[in-house]
C-alpha cells in the first residue's frame, strides 16, 4: 500500500475510513475489538488497468469479507471513487475482471 500513487492512497483511505493494514502485517479479523488492536482492515494488492486502479482489501468484524474498491485518476492527481456494484466483491478476480472491461 505505501507504494501507491498519493492520490490513489489518499482516495483509498478516504473510502475505508479507517486505518488500514499493510498486506501481510497484524490484522485484526474478528468482530471484538481490544485496546491497542491492529487495525480491521488489511490491504491485499492492487493494480492499475489504464486509468482504472483496483484494489482489494480484507475487511475484518461480524461481517468479515473482502473487497474491491476503484479508483479513477483524474484531473490534478485526484482519484476519484468508482461506483461498484453491491455484489461486485463476492469473487475478487470476476469483478476485477470485469472493472477492467468498463
Amino acid at each position: 500500500m505505501a507504494e501507491l500513487p498519493t492520490p490513489v492512497h489518499d482516495a483509498l483511505l478516504a473510502s475505508v475510513g479507517q486505518p488500514i493494514a499493510e498486506a501481510g502485517g497484524p490484522f485484526h479479523a474478528s468482530d471484538v475489538v481490544p485496546p491497542n488492536a491492529p487495525p480491521r482492515v488489511r490491504f491485499l494488492r492492487a493494480y492499475r488497468v489504464r486509468d482504472l486502479w483496483l484494489v482489494w482489501v480484507e475487511k475484518g468484524g461480524i461481517g468479515h469479507d473482502f473487497r474491491l474498491l476503484a479508483f479513477r485518476d483524474a484531473a490534478k492527481g485526484v482519484s476519484m471513487s468508482v461506483p461498484m456494484p453491491q455484489d461486485a466483491s463476492r469473487n475478487l478476480c470476476t469483478a476485477s475482471r470485469a472493472m477492467a472491461k468498463v
